[in-house]
Protein backbone atom coordinates (compact mmCIF):
# COMPACT_ATOMS: atom_id res chain seq x y z
CA UNK A 1 0.00 0.00 0.00
CA UNK A 2 1.34 3.43 -0.93
CA UNK A 3 1.13 6.40 1.36
CA UNK A 4 -0.43 9.00 -0.88
CA UNK A 5 0.93 12.24 0.49
CA UNK A 6 1.54 13.85 -2.80
CA UNK A 7 2.79 17.31 -1.96
CA UNK A 8 4.95 18.02 1.03
CA UNK A 9 5.69 21.72 1.14
CA UNK A 10 7.39 23.36 4.13
CA UNK A 11 3.97 24.44 5.45
CA UNK A 12 2.12 21.16 4.88
CA UNK A 13 2.99 18.48 7.44
CA UNK A 14 1.95 14.87 7.01
CA UNK A 15 2.50 11.91 9.32
CA UNK A 16 2.67 8.22 8.56
CA UNK A 17 1.30 5.77 11.13
CA UNK A 18 3.85 3.58 12.86
CA UNK A 19 3.73 -0.05 11.84
CA UNK A 20 5.84 -3.15 12.55
CA UNK A 21 8.01 -1.56 15.23
CA UNK A 22 7.75 2.03 16.42
CA UNK A 23 11.46 1.91 17.10
CA UNK A 24 12.75 2.52 13.57
CA UNK A 25 11.75 3.76 10.12
CA UNK A 26 14.20 2.98 7.32
CA UNK A 27 14.00 5.86 4.85
CA UNK A 28 15.49 5.82 1.35
CA UNK A 29 15.22 9.19 -0.44
CA UNK A 30 15.80 9.21 -4.20
CA UNK A 31 15.06 11.50 -7.11
CA UNK A 32 15.59 8.63 -9.59
CA UNK A 33 12.87 7.21 -11.81
CA UNK A 34 14.79 4.01 -12.63
CA UNK A 35 17.22 2.02 -10.50
CA UNK A 36 20.30 0.14 -11.70
CA UNK A 37 21.09 -3.40 -10.60
CA UNK A 38 23.32 -2.28 -7.70
CA UNK A 39 20.59 -0.03 -6.32
CA UNK A 40 18.07 -2.85 -6.60
CA UNK A 41 20.56 -5.08 -4.80
CA UNK A 42 20.71 -2.47 -2.03
CA UNK A 43 16.92 -2.47 -1.68
CA UNK A 44 16.88 -6.26 -1.62
CA UNK A 45 19.44 -6.22 1.18
CA UNK A 46 17.35 -3.80 3.25
CA UNK A 47 14.22 -5.83 2.60
CA UNK A 48 15.87 -9.10 3.61
CA UNK A 49 17.22 -7.62 6.84
CA UNK A 50 14.35 -5.45 8.01
CA UNK A 51 11.03 -5.90 6.20
CA UNK A 52 9.64 -8.18 8.91
CA UNK A 53 10.79 -5.94 11.79
CA UNK A 54 10.68 -2.30 10.73
CA UNK A 55 8.81 0.06 8.42
CA UNK A 56 10.54 0.71 5.09
CA UNK A 57 9.91 3.87 3.06
CA UNK A 58 11.00 5.21 -0.31
CA UNK A 59 10.80 9.02 -0.46
CA UNK A 60 10.32 9.90 -4.12
CA UNK A 61 9.03 12.55 -6.49
CA UNK A 62 5.25 12.52 -6.88
CA UNK A 63 5.83 11.63 -10.56
CA UNK A 64 8.09 8.66 -9.83
CA UNK A 65 7.03 5.25 -11.19
CA UNK A 66 9.25 3.41 -8.70
CA UNK A 67 7.34 0.78 -6.77
CA UNK A 68 8.83 -1.89 -4.52
CA UNK A 69 5.81 -2.81 -2.45
CA UNK A 70 6.64 -6.46 -3.10
CA UNK A 71 9.85 -5.86 -1.11
CA UNK A 72 8.01 -4.19 1.76
CA UNK A 73 8.61 -0.54 0.82
CA UNK A 74 5.87 2.09 1.07
CA UNK A 75 6.18 5.20 -1.08
CA UNK A 76 6.04 8.74 0.27
CA UNK A 77 5.54 11.20 -2.57
CA UNK A 78 6.95 14.71 -2.33
CA UNK A 79 6.57 17.73 -4.56
CA UNK A 80 9.73 17.70 -6.74
CA UNK A 81 9.72 21.49 -7.10
CA UNK A 82 10.63 21.74 -3.42
CA UNK A 83 13.09 18.94 -2.84
CA UNK A 84 14.31 17.09 -5.92
CA UNK A 85 15.75 19.72 -8.25
CA UNK A 86 19.33 19.53 -6.96
CA UNK A 87 21.50 18.77 -3.94
CA UNK A 88 20.41 21.98 -2.25
CA UNK A 89 16.82 20.80 -2.53
CA UNK A 90 17.76 17.59 -0.74
CA UNK A 91 19.59 19.59 1.93
CA UNK A 92 16.44 21.66 2.39
CA UNK A 93 14.40 18.49 2.80
CA UNK A 94 16.71 17.22 5.56
CA UNK A 95 16.46 20.57 7.35
CA UNK A 96 12.66 20.78 7.10
CA UNK A 97 10.86 20.05 10.36
CA UNK A 98 7.89 18.63 8.46
CA UNK A 99 10.10 15.91 7.00
CA UNK A 100 10.87 14.63 10.50
CA UNK A 101 7.25 15.05 11.58
CA UNK A 102 6.28 12.55 8.87
CA UNK A 103 8.12 9.97 10.98
CA UNK A 104 7.42 11.34 14.44
CA UNK A 105 5.68 8.09 15.43
CA UNK A 106 9.06 6.37 15.15
CA UNK A 107 11.86 6.78 17.67
CA UNK A 108 14.63 6.64 15.08
CA UNK A 109 15.07 7.09 11.36
CA UNK A 110 17.80 5.33 9.38
CA UNK A 111 18.51 7.50 6.35
CA UNK A 112 19.89 5.12 3.74
CA UNK A 113 20.97 6.45 0.34
CA UNK A 114 20.96 4.07 -2.59
CA UNK A 115 24.76 4.21 -2.76
CA UNK A 116 25.06 2.75 0.73
CA UNK A 117 24.86 -0.85 1.85
CA UNK A 118 24.42 -2.51 5.24
CA UNK A 119 27.13 -5.04 6.04
CA UNK A 120 26.03 -6.35 9.43
CA UNK A 121 22.64 -6.76 11.07
CA UNK A 122 23.41 -4.72 14.18
CA UNK A 123 21.01 -1.79 13.98
CA UNK A 124 19.63 -2.63 17.43
CA UNK A 125 23.13 -2.14 18.85
CA UNK A 126 23.31 1.36 17.39
CA UNK A 127 19.78 2.24 18.45
CA UNK A 128 20.70 1.23 22.01
CA UNK A 129 23.48 3.85 22.01
CA UNK A 130 20.71 6.49 21.93
CA UNK A 131 22.70 9.01 19.90
CA UNK A 132 20.80 11.94 18.47
CA UNK A 133 22.78 11.50 15.27
CA UNK A 134 25.53 9.23 13.98
CA UNK A 135 27.05 8.77 10.55
CA UNK A 136 30.40 7.96 9.02
CA UNK A 137 33.46 10.21 9.53
CA UNK A 138 35.47 12.04 6.89
CA UNK A 139 39.18 11.76 6.14
CA UNK A 140 42.23 13.97 5.75
CA UNK A 141 44.07 13.28 2.49
CA UNK A 142 47.72 13.76 1.64
CA UNK A 143 48.29 17.00 -0.24
CA UNK A 144 50.62 15.19 -2.64
CA UNK A 145 49.13 11.71 -3.12
CA UNK A 146 45.50 12.49 -2.25
CA UNK A 147 45.46 9.24 -0.25
CA UNK A 148 43.87 9.06 3.22
CA UNK A 149 46.24 9.79 6.08
CA UNK A 150 43.96 10.49 9.07
CA UNK A 151 40.34 10.37 10.18
CA UNK A 152 38.42 13.64 10.51
CA UNK A 153 35.44 14.05 12.82
CA UNK A 154 32.18 14.14 10.90
CA UNK A 155 28.85 12.30 10.61
CA UNK A 156 28.02 11.73 6.96
CA UNK A 157 24.30 11.84 6.24
CA UNK A 158 24.19 9.27 3.43
CA UNK A 159 23.94 6.40 5.90
CA UNK A 160 22.93 7.88 9.22
CA UNK A 161 20.81 7.10 12.26
CA UNK A 162 18.71 10.03 13.50
CA UNK A 163 16.65 10.35 16.66
CA UNK A 164 13.48 11.98 15.39
CA UNK A 165 12.42 13.71 18.60
CA UNK A 166 15.82 15.41 18.95
CA UNK A 167 15.80 16.58 15.33
CA UNK A 168 12.35 18.10 15.84
CA UNK A 169 13.52 19.76 19.07
CA UNK A 170 16.49 21.32 17.27
CA UNK A 171 14.32 22.73 14.50
CA UNK A 172 11.79 24.04 17.04
CA UNK A 173 14.46 25.72 19.14
CA UNK A 174 14.51 29.46 19.81
CA UNK A 175 17.87 29.38 21.57
CA UNK A 176 21.61 29.23 21.00
CA UNK A 177 23.63 27.57 23.76
CA UNK A 178 27.12 28.96 23.26
CA UNK A 179 28.37 26.91 26.20
CA UNK A 180 27.86 23.86 23.94
CA UNK A 181 30.72 25.06 21.75
CA UNK A 182 33.38 22.37 21.74
CA UNK A 183 36.64 21.77 19.91
CA UNK A 184 34.95 20.14 16.92
CA UNK A 185 32.64 23.13 16.43
CA UNK A 186 35.43 25.67 16.92
CA UNK A 187 37.81 23.89 14.53
CA UNK A 188 35.10 23.62 11.88
CA UNK A 189 34.15 27.29 12.14
CA UNK A 190 37.76 28.53 12.21
CA UNK A 191 38.45 26.69 8.94
CA UNK A 192 35.11 27.67 7.54
CA UNK A 193 35.53 29.93 4.50
CA UNK A 194 31.92 31.16 4.82
CA UNK A 195 32.29 32.24 8.46
CA UNK A 196 31.28 35.85 7.77
CA UNK A 197 28.20 34.69 5.87
CA UNK A 198 27.26 32.48 8.81
CA UNK A 199 27.55 35.23 11.38
CA UNK A 200 25.53 37.57 9.15
CA UNK A 201 22.83 34.90 8.94
CA UNK A 202 22.74 34.55 12.74
CA UNK A 203 22.73 38.34 13.24
CA UNK A 204 19.97 38.92 10.69
CA UNK A 205 17.89 36.17 12.26
CA UNK A 206 18.03 37.92 15.63
CA UNK A 207 17.45 41.34 14.10
CA UNK A 208 14.23 40.31 12.35
CA UNK A 209 12.57 38.45 15.24
CA UNK A 210 14.43 39.59 18.38
CA UNK A 211 15.01 35.91 19.19
CA UNK A 212 16.79 33.11 17.40
CA UNK A 213 14.56 30.97 15.16
CA UNK A 214 16.27 27.76 14.05
CA UNK A 215 13.63 27.00 11.40
CA UNK A 216 14.25 30.37 9.80
CA UNK A 217 18.01 29.83 10.07
CA UNK A 218 17.67 26.39 8.43
CA UNK A 219 15.67 27.82 5.51
CA UNK A 220 18.51 30.25 4.76
CA UNK A 221 21.25 27.69 5.43
CA UNK A 222 23.54 27.19 2.43
CA UNK A 223 25.76 24.16 3.10
CA UNK A 224 25.20 20.41 3.29
CA UNK A 225 22.64 19.22 5.81
CA UNK A 226 25.06 16.79 7.49
CA UNK A 227 27.41 19.68 8.36
CA UNK A 228 24.48 21.33 10.12
CA UNK A 229 23.63 18.20 12.11
CA UNK A 230 27.26 17.33 12.91
CA UNK A 231 28.57 20.76 13.82
CA UNK A 232 25.74 23.19 14.54
CA UNK A 233 22.75 21.26 15.91
CA UNK A 234 24.31 20.84 19.36
CA UNK A 235 24.21 24.64 19.75
CA UNK A 236 20.41 24.71 19.61
CA UNK A 237 19.40 22.16 22.26
CA UNK A 238 21.28 21.21 25.41
CA UNK A 239 21.47 17.44 24.96
CA UNK A 240 22.04 16.73 21.29
CA UNK A 241 24.14 13.57 21.58
CA UNK A 242 26.88 12.81 19.07
CA UNK A 243 29.63 10.18 19.32
CA UNK A 244 32.75 11.44 21.09
CA UNK A 245 35.05 8.94 19.40
CA UNK A 246 35.88 9.17 15.69
CA UNK A 247 36.30 5.40 15.47
CA UNK A 248 32.79 5.01 16.88
CA UNK A 249 31.56 6.88 13.79
CA UNK A 250 33.75 4.69 11.55
CA UNK A 251 32.40 1.51 13.10
CA UNK A 252 28.92 2.73 12.22
CA UNK A 253 29.73 3.66 8.63
CA UNK A 254 32.56 4.70 6.35
CA UNK A 255 32.14 6.90 3.32
CA UNK A 256 35.50 6.91 1.52
CA UNK A 257 38.96 5.50 2.07
CA UNK A 258 37.42 2.08 2.63
CA UNK A 259 40.74 0.19 2.45
CA UNK A 260 42.43 2.77 4.72
CA UNK A 261 39.88 2.14 7.47
CA UNK A 262 39.92 -1.62 6.99
CA UNK A 263 43.69 -2.19 6.90
CA UNK A 264 45.01 0.60 9.15
CA UNK A 265 42.29 0.76 11.79
CA UNK A 266 40.71 -2.70 11.52
CA UNK A 267 37.29 -1.17 11.01
CA UNK A 268 34.52 -3.57 10.01
CA UNK A 269 31.53 -1.22 9.97
CA UNK A 270 27.79 -1.66 10.22
CA UNK A 271 27.54 -0.20 6.71
CA UNK A 272 29.37 1.65 3.96
CA UNK A 273 28.47 4.67 1.88
CA UNK A 274 29.83 5.12 -1.63
CA UNK A 275 28.77 1.69 -2.93
CA UNK A 276 28.39 2.00 -6.70
CA UNK A 277 28.60 0.02 -9.91
CA UNK A 278 32.25 1.12 -10.25
CA UNK A 279 33.47 -0.23 -6.93
CA UNK A 280 30.92 -2.88 -5.94
CA UNK A 281 33.13 -5.88 -6.77
CA UNK A 282 36.10 -4.37 -4.92
CA UNK A 283 34.03 -3.56 -1.82
CA UNK A 284 32.38 -6.98 -1.84
CA UNK A 285 35.83 -8.56 -1.75
CA UNK A 286 37.20 -6.13 0.84
CA UNK A 287 34.30 -6.51 3.27
CA UNK A 288 33.20 -10.03 2.25
CA UNK A 289 29.70 -8.87 1.37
Amino acid sequence: MKINSTRLAPTVPITVPAAASEKLAVVIPTQKFNLNYIEEEVLNRISQLYSDRYSLFLVVSEYSPINYENKGFKNIYLDPTFFFDDIQGYNSLCLDINFYKIFENYNFMLIHHLDAVILKDEIEHWISKNYSYIGGPSIHKSFFTKKPIAIKYFCNGGLSLRKNSDFIKVLNSKNIYFNNLDLNVIKALIKFKHMKQYFNLIYNNYQIKNYFDVQNFAKEYFLNEDFFWTILAKLFIKNFRLPDNILECANFSIDQGHKFYSTKHGVNPFGIHGYTEKNALYLKKLFKI
